[in-house]
């Protein structure tokens, strides 16, 4: 993925064999750890090999990453 920084406004998705468990707006996160973090804090229970959806509106970019959560 590409540089976050604190300003950037986020939108977000962790989805889990297809079905979204968290989706989240945000500013003020500065890497992608932080994000995780914060979808993570919004799905509890969640776990296994997840898709997260990145969408940077303030530098115009998106990405998608398979993580796997504990």
């Amino acid at each position: 993925m590409s540089q976050i920084s604190a300003s950037d406004q986020l939108f977000a998705t962790l989805s889990l064999r297809g079905d979204i468990v968290a989706r989240i707006h945000t500013s003020g996160i500065d890497s992608v750890d932080s994000l995780v973090r914060m979808l993570r804090a919004c799905a509890p229970g969640v776990s296994g090999m997840t898709k997260l959806s990145v969408r940077n509106s303030t530098q115009g970019w998106s990405a998608q990453r398979a993580i796997f959560i504990r």
